[in-house]
């Protein structure tokens, strides 16, 4: 973001290198449009408010009133109001091609004075009339009357306080210099009379296809001598106002337009925004599956390679009534049931690994009890436990539980004192 100076020096900068202007409707091609197009199509998206372009010439306002002895109406704070501030714009702080803009995009006509510093007996009439409560509310209310649905008022007034935009501005609205007059006080002293016009900001297209805001003379007043009282200024206005009602209610419809369009490109581009960031989670969702199926797989292929080491690792299973020999019967949390002989030395963990291979249970999440549940076993928890020393007899029941996460979770070695297995017969 710039500041403001930067801002007036753009803007100034823009008028002295272009010759984009309009009278009576027709632009030239020789636009600058870096600066006046870009800046025109920023002002049609800043619409709502009015005075979407900050105003700081409640200093310039206060030195033109101080010289040409304006009595302005300051609250107790000795503050302007704010549609006296707003409506009042000044060379020194707002450029022509600011208030251009900011008229466009407000839906205002432009009240513009041109004069050079040294007619001081012209600016003495007409510039307290253009800041004379009678204007402010003419400039504040609305164009249309009862027509209007809109909250727009009628104009902005735009003032030559600074003897540097008196050329720029002349050459942006295409006005030729008004011939000069010899002063009455002195017959050897030339004065420039200065100049009063209403401008329609309209918008074009310009020759590379890009929105500018134009200006167009409606009126000009010949200021030979400007108005000489508030009620003959505004009288003047009012009367250009009758005749351009059309181009007050054209100015309108392109700001509601502009309002539209721009919450049209607003609301595209939060879908833009909102699908692309659908189209990315749904990427990273697809992403995600992905990447756990494929662990999902590598974890089958693992564990169906373990089991097949482990169908090998398994004891041989003792015949029927053979010596130390011990029945294992299981029963699962479904009803299922099954049993197997081991030879009473074999390792405790072997059941594990029989119920891995044959269930497809990973043995880490398995935990077996005994029938009354006063003992349980868990993986890995007696590595060197026999099924023997682990007090398991020639017939044992166990009931198979299963227990979420890894043995490490599920099981740390657990008492075996004073409690035997449950025995059953065949």
């Amino acid at each position: 973001f710039v500041t403001r100076r930067q801002s007036i020096r753009l803007r100034r900068s823009n008028i002295g290198s272009s010759s984009m202007t309009v009278v009576g409707g027709e632009s030239s091609d020789d636009t600058d449009e870096a600066g006046g197009s870009s800046c025109a199509a920023a002002a049609l998206l800043q619409i709502r408010g009015g005075g979407t372009i900050s105003n700081d010439s409640g200093g310039s306002i206060r030195r033109l009133a101080k010289r040409y002895g304006v009595d302005l109406p300051t609250n107790e704070l000795d503050e302007l109001p704010s549609k006296f501030a707003s409506a009042v714009l000044t060379s020194s702080t707002t450029s022509l091609a600011e208030a251009m803009q900011r008229s466009n995009a407000d839906a205002r006509f432009l009240v513009v004075y041109i004069s050079r510093q040294g007619s001081s007996k012209a600016n003495g009439v007409a510039i307290p009339n253009l800041m004379s409560r009678e204007m402010i509310k003419l400039a504040n209310r609305r164009p249309l009357g009862k027509k209007q649905n809109s909250d727009t008022s009628s104009y902005y007034i735009w003032i030559v306080d600074d003897d540097g935009d008196y050329d720029s501005a002349l050459k942006r609205l295409k006005i030729k210099p008004p011939a000069k007059r010899k002063s009455k006080s002195s017959s050897s002293k030339s004065v420039t009379p200065p100049i009063l016009a209403i401008v329609y900001p309209s918008t074009s297209v310009s020759s590379s296809g890009k929105l500018t805001v134009t200006p167009s003379v409606l009126s000009q007043h010949h200021c030979q001598p400007p108005p000489g009282s508030p009620d003959v200024l505004t009288s003047w206005i009012n009367a250009t106002r009758k005749r351009h009602l059309r181009d007050f209610a054209k100015l309108q419809h392109d700001r509601r337009e502009a309002v539209l369009h721009r919450e049209r490109t607003e609301g595209y581009r939060a879908s833009v925004e909102e699908d692309a960031v659908r189209e990315a989670q749904e990427r990273a969702e697809a992403e995600r599956r992905r990447q756990a199926e494929e662990e999902e797989e590598r974890r089958r292929e693992e564990l169906e390679a373990r089991r097949e080491v482990l169908r090998e690792s398994l004891p041989e299973e003792p015949e029927p009534g053979a010596a130390g020999a011990s029945t294992i019967a299981l029963r699962f949390a479904d009803g299922t049931r099954d049993q197997r002989r081991f030879p009473s030395d074999a390792p405790i963990d072997s059941i594990f690994d029989w119920i891995d291979v044959e269930h497809e249970i990973e043995r880490e999440r398995l935990e077996l009890g005994t029938m009354n549940g006063s003992r349980t076993f868990v993986h890995g928890a007696g590595e060197a436990s026999t099924i023997e020393g682990a007090g398991l007899g020639r017939m044992t029941a166990l009931r198979v539980g299963i227990v979420e996460g890894s043995s490490e979770d599920a099981g740390e070695d657990d008492e075996t004192e004073g409690d035997e297995s449950e025995e059953y017969s065949d």
